[in-house]
């Protein structure tokens, strides 16, 4: 379980095709690609007890069943205290987390859909119909509390779309510290799912209740068609524009990292007009000739000849990204991508995802998808690093990545994201999705959302 795994380009073929070959005799309907490891689902290290498991059969019971049971192996005193639920949004997602309850029905759950599959130890989950993934905990020496809240219920009593966003960032945090038992206390990390373009006002209202210093790591939940079918799951709760979250509390190694890991260009300016996501001007400038300037034609080259008001570019523009300069109180400068992938070709605006202030300072980087890749090894390892975990001794994992980062990636390159986790985690349990914009901690500046990025939390044993 805990030896050492050495990836090569050789043995990733090898174990791709290897897996596509049991695809094709038992599996007709999606495919699995296998690391080679034990399929039990399930690893008991000291008193923390961790399963896993996932499905991708079109019917939604049979789906939770299988995962459920998968995921409960170890579980011999009883169900897990607390489960993440990972689905694409195929699936119903009321009837997912009403099947769900009736076989787990004491077990805290937070969850959310993501873009076209999940990833696990055993590989990427990809069904044709749906997919889903389940990670369960128990553990006396985590303290777990959950909490969510429906932005669109308060914006529908009378708040503005800002203050909805705050207000159930507040009421989610609050929950979930009722949840834990640690009203007033603060977790030493939140893990949350937000729903596209509140995330920033979700952020301030948890931060609210538990200051700037508690670290939050998660992803925007998202859906295959990215038109708002995204959902948000809290115990027998559905939300479409809402949060979930789960604040934890332990004395055991904690470790996160959120990384971009673009290369910074020459080009520099600041936003001098703009409303939420959207950038109007930059120097004064419309922002997209800007952008056509700092990108080197990308708008020019990619719009030639269209009749279109509005374009929207996802891949391209991933490599490509904007970036929000900030400094931190000890002077640390951070470079924040946000993905400029819808351009209003009349007024000659960028959308990014991320809202944005007159006088933010931008600039232009750039990638390759093979570094996209490849971050899927390195955001692990550096979290490990910083924390003196060391691998294949953490007990599980919870992994954020950008669908935007994910469709740089050629599609038959994709299964190696998980391998590269799992080479890097050491053969640990995890559960990752592909998410719509993630939040993370920055040193000195405190918690922030951002496109283009990925994030991790990693729970390990205590610092000797």
């Amino acid at each position: 379980m805990n030896k050492k795994i050495i990836i090569s380009v050789v043995a990733a073929v090898i174990v791709i095709a290897g897996a596509v070959v049991w695809f094709a005799s038992s599996r007709p309907t999606a495919f699995k690609i296998s690391l080679g490891l034990k399929e039990s689902g399930a690893l008991s290290q000291s008193d923390v007890i961790v399963g896993y498991g996932w499905s991708v059969k079109p019917d939604v019971k049979e789906a939770v069943k299988e995962a459920v049971i998968t995921a409960s192996e170890n579980f011999k005193d009883g169900p897990p205290d607390y489960a993440i639920l990972l689905s694409t949004a195929k699936y119903d997602s009321n009837e997912l987390i009403k099947e769900l309850r009736l076989l787990l029905p004491n077990t805290k759950i937070q969850g959310g859909t993501v873009m076209y599959g999940m990833y696990t130890k055993d590989g990427y989950h990809v069904g044709e119909d749906g997919s889903l993934a389940i990670l369960a905990v128990s553990s006396p020496e985590i303290t777990i509390g959950v909490g969510g809240a429906d932005v669109d219920k308060l914006v529908a009593a009378g708040l503005s779309a800002k203050e909805a966003g705050k207000e159930a960032g507040r009421q989610a945090i609050l929950a979930a510290l009722r949840d834990a038992g640690k009203e007033g206390e603060k977790p030493n990390i939140i893990y949350m799912i937000g729903s596209f373009a509140n995330e920033q006002a979700l952020i301030g209202g948890i931060e609210d209740v538990v200051g700037k210093d508690v670290p939050i790591v998660g992803g925007s939940a998202f859906d295959e068609e990215g038109i708002g079918k995204w959902k948000q799951f809290v115990n027998g709760d559905v939300y479409t524009n809402g949060v979930a979250l789960t604040a934890f509390f332990t004395d055991l190694t904690v470790a996160w990292a959120f990384e971009a890991g673009y290369e910074k260009t020459r080009y520099k300016g600041i936003i001098t007009k703009c409303e939420g996501p959207v950038i109007y001007e930059i120097d004064g400038r419309p922002a997209l000739d800007v952008y056509d300037e700092w990108s080197g034609g990308l708008v020019s080259r990619v719009s030639a000849g269209s009749n279109e008001e509005t374009v929207t570019e996802i891949t391209k523009t991933a490599l490509l990204p904007f970036a929000q300069i900030m400094t931190g109180a000890n002077g640390e400068t951070h470079y924040v991508p946000m993905h400029p992938y819808f351009w209003n070709l009349k007024d000659r605006s960028v959308s990014t995802g991320v809202n944005v202030e007159v006088g933010d300072e931008v600039t232009v980087m750039y990638g390759t998808w093979e570094k996209n890749l490849n971050h899927c090894q390195t955001t692990p390892a550096k979290a490990m690093n910083a924390w003196g975990i060391k691998k294949g001794e953490a007990y599980f994992a919870i992994y954020n990545y950008c669908l935007g980062k994910m469709l740089t990636i050629p599609e038959e390159e994709r299964a190696k994201i998980p391998l590269l986790l799992n080479g890097a985690l050491g053969g640990i349990p995890f559960i990752g999705g592909n998410t719509g914009g993630e939040q993370g901690f920055l040193e000195g500046v405190g918690n922030v959302h951002a496109g283009l990025d990925n994030s991790i939390i990693i729970f390990g044993p205590r610092q000797k």
